[in-house]
């Protein structure tokens, strides 16, 4: 049994996360609620109780720790957000391989703002099984059925997949 899963999680919790084939977990924390966060190479993993929750890292849009709180907040490309409450250990190893992985999973990125304030991002990003595919994230209202804000988003998305090579 690895040094990992006996430090961090054990081992009836670590069994619970049925990893596929070719992932890894990476890290893992205990959490304040009882419950765990555990990142393997593919995805964001929560543990409570016998319930598992997992995340692909293309559905996670970032993650940010909050020193003071002990909180990781992570936001999802859906605009859906949960907090981490790290119990008094506050893994550093977790907190670092979580952004370590949400980045990894970003080839390229860019945004613009649109007249009506909406800020809207582009993000081409690598999935577990290496395929590319782009996201548009918006934070506010998009109506794509808008002729002139689909056309901003369209150019938008054309020069980020154009920079990571897939027009």
């Amino acid at each position: 049994m690895s040094l990992l899963r006996r430090r961090m999680m054990p081992t009836a919790v670590r069994a619970l996360i049925d990893l596929p084939s070719g992932d890894a977990l990476l890290a893992a924390a205990a959490l304040e609620d009882g419950s765990y966060a555990a990142a393997s190479r593919f995805a964001l993993h929560k543990v409570d109780g016998v319930q598992v929750t997992e995340w692909p890292w293309t559905e996670v849009d970032r993650a940010a720790f909050d020193p003071e709180a002990g909180t990781v907040h992570v936001t999802l490309v859906t605009g859906e957000t949960f907090d981490l409450a790290l119990t008094d250990e506050r893994n550093r190893s977790f907190t670092q391989t979580l952004r370590e992985r949400v980045q990894n999973s970003v080839v390229n990125a860019s945004s613009t703002q649109l007249e009506n304030g909406t800020t809207v991002r582009v993000a081409v990003r690598r999935a577990s099984d290496g395929e590319l595919f782009s996201q548009v994230i918006a934070v506010g209202s998009l109506d794509l059925s808008e002729p002139a804000t689909a056309a901003v988003v369209d150019d938008l998305e054309s020069r980020v997949r154009q920079a990571a090579g897939l027009l």
